[in-house]
């Protein structure tokens, strides 16, 4: 089933946002944004997880781990 799209506006890491860009300008083929390549990360993330909420935390915490 597929839902409308909401924008959503947040900070990225600058490593994150060049890796991001890289994808990007690699996959002219696909004619794809930032935008949908970060929407089908999340769609991969959310769908392959039996519990999305234990593994999102658990990254949370991990990353804040070593920005520290």
């Amino acid at each position: 089933m597929k839902s409308g799209k909401v924008k959503v506006g947040f900070s990225v890491d600058e490593q994150i946002v060049k890796q991001l860009d890289f994808i990007v300008e690699r996959s002219k083929d696909l004619q794809t944004s930032r935008s949908e390549l970060v929407d089908a990360i999340l769609a991969a993330f959310f769908e392959g997880q039996d519990k999305p909420l234990e593994k999102g935390r658990k990254l949370v915490i991990l990353r804040r781990k070593r920005l520290t």
